[in-house]
């Protein structure tokens, strides 16, 4: 018996002995595998959590929410303001900060600068972390994006590969889908003729038109189509709204029509018929991937609703989820006057392929644009042929 507890005694040393050393080894393993250059979890509680000192209600939250995130995983960071004055202890700027919306910092003007007006994300730059978008909603997103991607991951660290920014890349590849897009206001001349001739050079699949008609007149349209039928392409829907008509054709070799309707937008009883808007839309299967997708046109006149207006296009958007889907519009005001209509499109997934050039000083006006759901489409080329005239080539993701 002395002898069995002997060897049990011998064998629990050797284990006390070796376990540390094998805790060490498995430690000192994990931390080597970090990205070169990467901040620790050490060093990332050093941090603080910054927001704009003026932020209002929503940008205050998403500070609040950070810290949260961290707090969740055992973490605790501080949080505080951009508030700084040189030379004054504890309101200096440091090295070490994490950057949420958009403060007076160097570093989220640097972000921002790299980002077009729909993206959002979260980068290193120099020492500091920067979480931010273009207005509090977008930066919501970002923040999310980053406790889930970054904050929930072990171990915690945060390096420069870790940059991530929507609408960026989608992953997966698929079948390359090409649409040409043009919107005609009435009156222009040759308009009609530069959309066949760009048509015949590049015989893109999907050919979306929206032109401007005044009052009764309709000028173009029966010659127009034609032309695209001599071409190999069918008509999968056209439909008139309020000012404007469109047509949406397709290549009668890559597609097969399922259907298509004209959808109002608005029934405000007090709206005149072209401040109602509307969606035109054709599902078009695909013969070599028998794959459905959507190809639609919104016409948004410019008006004191366009709040519900969009709200009613993110309820069609909802009902379109198991097609991806392609939208071109006019008036879509995604200019700093209207902010609401951009960020209905982004909480729907949609992000904007290009905006279309509608000035013949090649000036790009930004009531007209192409959008494309971001999760499911990645955009491979865009090409303005002619003011008013987009090429764009897409691939669908495999996912």
């Amino acid at each position: 018996m002395r002898r069995i507890f002997s060897l049990f005694l011998l064998l629990a040393l050797l284990a006390a002995a070796v376990l540390p050393s094998v805790s060490c080894s498995s430690s000192a393993e994990g931390e080597s595998k970090l990205p070169e250059g990467a901040l620790t979890e050490a060093e990332l509680l050093t941090y603080n959590i910054l927001r704009d000192d003026n932020a209002a209600q929503e940008g205050i939250r998403n500070g609040m929410d950070l810290r949260e995130a961290f707090e969740a995983e055992g973490y605790s960071l501080h949080l505080t303001t951009d508030f700084y004055r040189e030379g004054i202890q504890g309101l200096e700027i440091l090295p070490n900060e994490i950057l949420v919306g958009k403060t007076n910092r160097e570093e989220t003007a640097a972000f921002l600068d790299s980002l077009t007006p729909w993206q959002w994300g979260y980068a290193l730059i120099g020492t500091k972390i920067v979480i931010a978008g273009h207005s509090d909603e977008t930066t919501a997103m970002a923040v999310e994006a980053f406790a889930k991607n970054i904050v929930k991951r072990s171990p915690l660290y945060f390096s420069e590969a870790d940059r991530y920014v929507f609408g960026d890349t989608v992953e997966g590849a698929g079948r390359v889908y090409s649409v040409l897009t043009a919107y005609e206001e009435y009156g222009e001349e040759n308009r009609t003729d530069e959309i066949l001739a760009a048509v015949k050079e590049r015989s893109p699949e999907i050919v979306v038109r929206v032109r401007a008609i005044s009052g009764t007149e309709d000028p173009g349209g029966i010659d127009y189509l034609d032309s695209l039928l001599s071409e190999g392409y069918a008509v999968g829907f056209a439909g008139a709204a309020g000012m404007t008509v469109t047509e949406i054709c397709y290549l009668e070799s890559a597609y097969t029509f399922s259907a298509g309707e004209t959808t109002k937008l608005l029934s405000y009883p007090n709206l005149a018929e072209e401040k109602k808007g509307a969606l035109v839309y054709s599902v078009l299967r695909c013969r070599d991937t028998g794959k459905k997708m959507i190809f639609s046109a919104a016409d948004l006149p410019d008006d004191s609703s366009s709040g519900a207006r969009m709200k009613s296009v993110a309820q069609f958007l909802r009902y379109t989820e198991s097609y991806p889907m392609a939208l071109f519009g006019t008036g879509l005001n995604l200019g700093s006057k209207t902010e609401t209509v951009q960020t209905d499109f982004f909480s729907s997934g949609y992000t904007p392929a290009r905006s279309i050039a509608a000035e013949k000083s090649g000036e790009e006006e930004t009531g007209s644009a192409l959008f494309f759901p971001y999760e499911r489409v990645a955009v491979t080329k865009t090409e303005c042929l002619a003011p008013g005239i987009s090429y764009t080539e897409f691939q669908e993701a495999a996912k």
